[in-house]
């Protein structure tokens, strides 16, 4: 209790404390890690209110009601259902629960590039392997794979690749699917 290690992150606290609306970057971070725990091992956590774009600081900020279509608009500035945020969960969450594979699979690292922030990790069970590669950062960045190139389907963002060898979009990731 001597130790102030919860101060400062909330407008109460700090008048200079920005508690508007998060910038578009910050709500592609949220998507990029999103994805990250929908394809991870264990279970998913979506905090209520984070599929629909609510934001807020610490308590009690973070614990505004729940944003609801029928209930708009909505009094404070910027307030509203993100449709296209909502529809990304929707297809991340069909994602994995899709593929057996990404809720009950192995995982092993495949590739790690600090230079390009890229991760790419294959989950797998005894019916499919899932590649997925994750790029945090602000620019597309091109990777070549260490997989052989032959039966993946794209199950997740779009391209033009031939792989191994794949383009990944900035703040964003790939999945693709091969069927054992």
């Amino acid at each position: 209790p001597d130790r102030p290690f919860d101060t400062g992150n909330r407008e109460q606290d700090d008048p200079t404390y920005d508690g508007s609306k998060p910038p578009a970057e910050a709500y592609a971070k949220a998507r990029l890690i999103a994805l990250l725990q929908m394809t991870s091992p264990g279970a998913p956590m979506v905090y209520y209110g984070d599929e629909v774009g609510l934001w807020g600081s610490d308590d009690p900020n973070n614990r505004k009601p729940m944003l609801w279509k029928d209930l708009e608009p909505y009094d404070e500035p910027g307030m509203a259902t993100m449709d296209d945020h909502l529809a990304y969960y929707r297809e991340i969450i069909a994602l994995r629960n899709a593929h057996p594979a990404l809720r009950t699979g192995s995982i092993r690292t495949i590739l790690t590039d600090d230079d390009q922030d890229i991760m790419a990790f294959i989950r797998e069970d005894d019916a499919e392997e899932i590649l997925v590669v994750l790029n945090a950062g602000d620019r597309d960045a091109t990777v070549t794979l260490p997989v052989d190139a032959t039966g993946w389907t794209a199950a997740y963002g779009t391209g033009d690749d031939t792989l191994p060898n794949a383009t990944i979009p900035a703040t964003d990731g790939r999945v693709w699917v091969r069927v054992k």
